[in-house]
């Protein structure tokens, strides 16, 4: 049976829907929270980008003049050999000067940009509510401080400057190649589609293993700083082999979890270099036609292999700022995660208490997020100056009533 077509618009409402609803959502919301950050050190992000886009053209200039030179010597037309090797020199010199200053740059912003990224999560999570914070783990909560916290300072830093940056070296490229001949300009553009179509199938598949890897790296963080930090209960009472079974299971979900993104990243990077293999050896045999036609000289030749690479690389490292997106997006979900925690809710009794003060419990009900009561009808008192001590079997609640002393959580009724 033949498949209907669907119209063109209805299509293009499918897709809309799509972006609005699904993956692209979550990933722009993410990233509007990652510009926060990048806002506050735009002028320095900008100069970053400026010594980049030099660099690449400079980088340009250094393969032009290469050719003339090549098919000078071979022409033994030394009439400008000394100017093309004094621009291939200087070039080279003010590119290394360029890279090192956006290398500087780069590092600097890192740190400041981790800094801020770090002390925002920080001061959200402090302020938040005790019985909120208690869902995190740890080790779970370490590893959105470092790891995922540095992966959102890099993307600040550098996603959108290198994004600028790799779409002017390969328009820049793609122009030169265009004026020397025009078809090799479209041999060398005959990749981009199949790296924009396979980008754009595998973007909800990126971030799915993207986001399973870091919950699967948290998991096996947390186990092992819950296990340190209490290796005195776990050795007390003797369940030293229970925790290590308990260490394989974790071990196999990471495990489980990397391999399953080793095999997409396989998978995708077969695709990937069958398709530049295959344009490599396109812009090769067109080029040694031209040159057994007389059309064009060696050095011509050499410059043009040369700009198709660096064209190839270009649009390799446009698309594999999808993934990085992706990837950046992920964390940040899981750093901003803590800042939309509910915040601990002042009372009138947060004001400093006066030396000697009594502390009454009168009717007090408490019960976690999950319905199970704790304490039913507490009645407590603490008067001034004497000594209370809470006795009781484990499990009884003497740590919840220390922590609703405490003010730690807040009583049900």
């Amino acid at each position: 049976m033949k498949k209907e077509k669907r119209p063109f618009s209805e299509s293009l409402s499918a897709i809309y829907k799509r972006m609005k609803n699904g993956t692209l959502k979550d990933v722009w919301t993410d990233w509007k929270w990652i510009f926060r950050f990048t806002r506050r050190h735009k002028g320095s992000i900008i100069l970053y980008t400026l010594f980049g886009i030099f660099s690449s053209i400079l980088s340009l200039v250094t393969g032009i003049a290469g050719k003339h030179l090549i098919d000078a010597i071979i022409a033994l037309d030394l009439s400008k050999l000394f100017f093309l090797i004094l621009i291939l020199g200087s070039s080279a010199l003010v590119t290394i000067v360029f890279r090192s200053l956006a290398s500087r740059f780069s590092a600097k912003l890192s740190i400041d940009m981790q800094n801020d990224v770090q002390a925002c999560a920080f001061d959200a999570l402090i302020s938040s509510d005790w019985m909120a914070i208690r869902k995190y783990p740890t080790g779970d909560l370490l590893n959105r401080f470092q790891s995922d916290v540095q992966q959102v300072a890099t993307c600040a830093v550098s996603w959108l400057p290198n994004a600028i940056i790799q779409i002017i070296t390969a328009l820049a490229t793609l122009a030169v190649i265009i004026y020397y001949d025009p078809m090799m300009a479209v041999i060398c553009c005959a990749s981009a589609p199949v790296l924009f179509f396979i980008s754009n199938r595998l973007i909800k598949e990126q971030r799915d293993h993207n986001k399973n890897m870091r919950e699967a790296q948290s998991g096996i963080s947390s186990f092992e700083a819950e296990t340190f930090r209490n290796i005195d209960t776990l050795k007390s009472f003797g369940i030293e082999q229970n925790v290590s079974r308990d260490l394989r299971g974790w071990q196999e979900k990471n495990k489980d979890a990397a391999l399953s993104y080793n095999k997409f990243t396989i998978k995708t990077n077969v695709i990937l270099t069958v398709s530049s293999t295959a344009i490599q050896y396109l812009a090769l045999a067109y080029c040694l036609w031209q040159l057994w036609r007389g059309e064009i000289l060696i050095g011509t030749l050499v410059f043009f292999l040369q700009q198709r690479a660096s064209l190839t690389t270009a649009f390799s490292s446009i698309i594999s700022l999808i993934p990085s997106a992706l990837s950046g997006s992920v964390s940040a979900e899981r750093v901003r995660e803590l800042t939309l925690l509910s915040k601990e809710k002042p009372t009138d009794n947060d004001a400093a208490t006066p030396a000697g003060a009594s502390i009454y419990l009168e009717g007090v009900r408490v019960a976690y997020d999950d319905g199970e009561r704790i304490l039913s009808h507490i009645e407590f008192s603490a008067k001034r100056g004497e000594v209370v001590a809470l006795v009781g079997p484990s499990g009884e609640g003497k740590t919840t009533l220390i922590r609703l002393l405490l003010g730690l959580i807040r009583p049900s009724k």
